[in-house]
């Protein structure tokens, strides 16, 4: 069933394109923890989503385009407070996640352990945050923000083309429908070993060139 704003819908999308991503990394994860040569491009890849998507793009929008519009309510005004400070500190999460990916080496055990712990901290705080949204953010622009819906969804358009670029959007959404696969591949048999596990080059711009 669909909720009541546009605005609500698009950020929900994006919920459950994080939550996907989330679990998506944890197999991964978890591989790479057992020995398995995970390509270590589906880490950076995923990093820039986190990145790019998240931080510069869903965040930004509820930095922008709602929390600001929720300062007639009390309670709004605490709610968007508390949230943009949790985006803030999102930032330094962000940033071990990151050093963790950068590290990483297929066949390390050692890194891939660094790995799962910067994962876990940012995938339980990222949860959390989802869920704060979901359970209190989303009752509460349906109830106050249904007159500034099509102004919101402007504005997300606009951060869209302008924040991140024309286009980076899809590319990411493309990158992350090919991730179960490129994950379940690491499962079977290869036959080219740690060389191929260390390819650099993205899905994401792989899917570019085509």
């Amino acid at each position: 069933m669909s909720l009541p704003l546009q605005s609500i819908d698009v950020l929900r999308q994006e919920h459950d394109a994080i939550l996907s991503v989330l679990d998506q990394l944890e197999q991964a994860v978890a591989l790479a923890q057992d020995g398995v040569l995970v390509p270590a491009d589906i880490f950076t890849d995923i990093q820039e989503f986190m990145s790019v998507f998240v931080t510069q793009c869903h965040n930004h929008k509820e930095n922008e385009a709602v929390f600001g519009r929720l300062d007639d309510d009390l309670a709004g005004q605490v709610l968007a407070n508390r949230l943009k400070q949790e985006h803030q500190e999102a930032l330094a999460v962000d940033r071990d996640f990151a050093a963790a990916v950068a590290a990483y080496v297929p066949g390390d055990i050692a890194s891939a352990r660094r790995l799962a712990g910067a994962t876990e901290r940012y995938a339980d705080d990222l949860r959390q945050h989802i869920t704060t949204e979901t359970d209190e953010l989303f009752p509460l622009m349906a109830r106050d923000l249904s007159g500034s819906d099509r102004d919101m969804i402007a504005e997300f358009d606009r951060v869209e083309t302008d924040e991140i670029g024309e286009g980076v959007h899809e590319r990411l959404h493309a990158m992350i429908d090919g991730l179960p696969e490129r994950i379940a591949a690491c499962r079977r048999p290869a036959g080219s070993g740690v060389a191929a596990a260390t390819g650099k080059q993205s899905s994401a711009a792989l899917l570019h060139e085509r």
